[in-house]
């Protein structure tokens, strides 16, 4: 039997078992990993390496704007109140997230990421232009704790 590779087209986010991104509002998800941070140090004149840290990457994600539906996501994030500009407690903007990875029919999971501790880092648009015929995206960035990748086909 052959290779049946997973397509890498359908995706959602969950927190809180809510969709709060479906498949049709997401361009495209950076999937974080992990990095491991090493230190060096001589032993017996050889040069030796040692995990010293375990670092979960950045996550982005693109988000399609809708003219007629506001995508409110992004800036519920922002880590201050932004009628005051006074900077709230972690507890109130550091979430967890699940990315769903869907089979074809956009409703069954194959495969999620349960993302720790996120905290909105950065967001952007694209440049606006008169001559083009391009979506506009949204790009958000958010730096995250942990990151648990399982299958659950």
């Amino acid at each position: 039997m052959g290779l049946s590779p997973t397509k890498r087209t359908n995706f959602q986010l969950t927190e809180g078992g809510i969709i709060v991104l479906d498949a049709a509002t997401i361009a495209s998800v950076d999937i974080p990993g992990m990095t491991v941070e090493m230190a060096e140090h001589v032993e017996n004149n050889f040069i030796v390496e040692t995990p010293t840290l375990l670092r979960a990457k950045n996550f982005d994600i693109q988000l399609f704007e809708d003219r007629a539906v506001r995508n409110n996501f992004v800036l519920d994030k922002l880590p201050y109140d932004q009628d005051t500009g006074a900077f709230l407690d972690p507890a109130d903007y550091e979430f967890d997230i699940i990315i769903e990875q869907l089979l074809a029919d956009g409703i069954t999971p194959v495969r999620e990421w349960t993302i720790t501790q996120c905290k909105y880092k950065d967001s952007s648009y694209e440049k606006a232009e008169r001559t083009s015929s391009d979506n506009q995206i949204r790009t958000a960035t958010f730096s995250c704790k942990k990151i648990i990748e399982r299958s659950v086909a």
